[in-house]
């Protein structure tokens, strides 16, 4: 069991760099607006790679079949790594959870109930869908 602070201060370091490196190799002189409607055609595929990371702990056992996924994987790994921060910030820092249940709360539950959301306007504001 971890505190959320202890995690995040685990997790997060690591997470934010993995996804730089993703977005770096990715988004340069791309239609990065296709995201917004592959997300939900890689959504099962995407939340099979976070179950699989959450039980593991680590990313090289996961199943990132194409680019598209892996970049969304990520994406979804440093989303959740914010709500943890935020979290933290909130109070909620001395919660205890296993660092699966971590894992999964903020990039699968947290994902399809909230941050989707989030991520989706941010996400449309930066790269408008091309008309």
């Amino acid at each position: 069991m971890q505190t959320l602070s202890e995690f995040l201060s685990q997790w997060q370091p690591d997470i934010k760099q993995r996804a730089e490196f993703v977005s770096e190799q990715i988004e340069e002189g791309r239609d990065m607006s296709r995201f917004l409607e592959l997300e939900r055609d890689l959504r099962g595929a995407v939340d099979e790679a976070v179950r699989l990371y959450s039980k593991t702990g680590s990313i090289a056992s996961c199943s990132l079949p194409s680019l598209e996924v892996r970049y969304l994987f990520h994406l979804r790994l440093l989303e959740g790594s914010l709500l943890a921060q935020f979290l933290d910030h909130c109070g909620f820092g001395e919660t205890k959870m296993d660092a699966s249940d971590w894992i999964e709360f903020l990039a699968l539950g947290s994902w399809h109930e909230f941050i989707i959301h989030k991520w989706r306007y941010e996400f449309s504001r930066c790269y408008p869908p091309k008309t």
